[in-house]
C-alpha cells in the first residue's frame, strides 16, 4: 500500500520496464519512434496537419535505416514543409527538477535555418515573450557548402530581441554526432549545460563570460508542465534562395533525471 501511495504521488509514476528513464528510444533495439511521445507534423508553410491524416512522403518521422544500413528513425521534411517532430514529456515536466536529455543523430540535409531540438514553452501567460527558452539550430555556412554551423540559442523567439547564441560548432553533413542537454527548471536558479560528442561545452553568457553552466529561467510561467522538449526537424527554411528539403537520422534518445541516464548512450558523456 505504501508503494502504491508513493507511486500515485510521484510526478513520474513509470512501469518497472521503463523506470530507469523518463523517455527512451533505441532504434537498434527495434523501438518504434512513437515511444518518444506525441508526433507533431506541419505541412506547406506551417499549414496544420489534417486530423486523421498519417505521415506521407513529404513529412515523416519513421522507423528506417541510415544510408549505411544502421537502424535509425528517418526524419524528413520536403522543401517548404514545416515540421516533423516528437513532443516528449508533454504535460509531465515540473519545476525545480533537472532533466538530462541525450541523443545520437546524423544530419544528411539541413536547410539554412532548422531547429533540430527545442525546449519549448507552453505557458500561455509567458509564451509571447519567451516562446522557446532553448534550441539547437542550424545555420548553413554557404549555399553551396557541405558545412553547417549548429548553435545553441537561448530564447531565439524573444520579442524584445533577447535571443542569444551561446555556443556554436561547425558540422559536416552525413556524420554522426552526440548531444547531451542538461536543463534545470528552477525559476530562480535554473541553468542549461551542453555535452557535444562527450565533452562538456563552454558557452558564452550575455555579458561575454565563459561558462559551462549557463544560468537562466528555462521554465517561465507559474505552473507545472509549461516547458518540455522536442526532437526532429522544424522550420520553413525560407531565405532569398528558397527552402530545401531536410533529412536526419536519430539513433537514440534518452531523457532521465541523472547524468548516468544519458551516459547509457555511448559517446554522449565522456567518462
Amino acid at each position: 500500500m505504501h508503494a502504491l501511495r508513493t507511486c500515485l504521488l510521484s510526478a513520474f509514476c513509470l512501469t518497472s520496464a521503463t523506470a530507469k528513464y523518463l523517455v527512451s528510444y533505441n532504434a537498434s533495439a527495434g523501438d518504434d519512434p512513437s515511444v518518444l511521445g506525441d508526433l507533431n507534423l506541419n505541412g506547406w508553410h506551417r499549414l496544420d496537419w489534417p486530423d486523421g491524416q498519417s505521415q506521407n512522403s513529404s513529412v515523416y518521422f519513421k522507423t528506417a535505416t541510415d544510408p549505411e544500413g544502421i537502424p535509425a528513425a528517418h526524419v524528413h521534411k520536403s522543401a517548404d514543409f514545416t515540421r516533423a517532430e516528437y513532443h516528449m514529456l508533454k504535460d509531465k515536466t515540473v519545476k525545480d527538477m533537472t532533466y538530462y536529455i541525450g541523443y545520437k543523430v546524423r544530419f544528411d540535409a539541413v536547410d539554412y535555418q532548422t531547429f533540430v531540438w527545442q525546449w519549448k514553452n507552453y505557458d500561455k501567460s509567458t509564451v509571447d515573450a519567451d516562446n522557446v527558452p532553448a534550441v539547437l539550430t542550424f545555420r548553413k555556412d554557404a549555399d553551396d557548402s557541405d558545412y553547417h554551423t549548429i548553435v545553441l540559442q537561448v530564447n531565439p523567439s524573444a520579442k524584445d530581441g533577447g535571443a542569444l547564441v551561446v555556443w556554436s560548432k561547425a558540422l559536416t553533413m552525413r556524420k554522426t554526432y552526440t548531444f547531451g542537454l542538461v536543463i534545470n527548471t528552477s525559476q530562480s536558479s535554473g541553468y542549461i549545460q551542453l555535452y557535444f560528442n562527450g565533452a562538456l561545452a563552454t558557452m558564452t553568457d550575455a555579458s561575454g563570460k565563459k561558462t559551462q553552466k549557463l544560468a537562466g529561467n528555462f521554465f517561465p510561467g507559474g505552473g507545472n508542465a509549461n516547458s518540455s522538449p522536442k526532437v526532429g526537424l522544424y522550420g520553413n527554411g525560407l531565405n532569398d534562395k528558397g527552402a530545401a528539403g531536410c533529412d536526419s537520422y536519430i539513433y537514440n534518445v534518452i531523457i532521465g533525471t541523472t547524468l548516468a541516464n544519458i551516459e547509457d548512450i555511448p559517446g554522449v558523456v565522456n567518462k
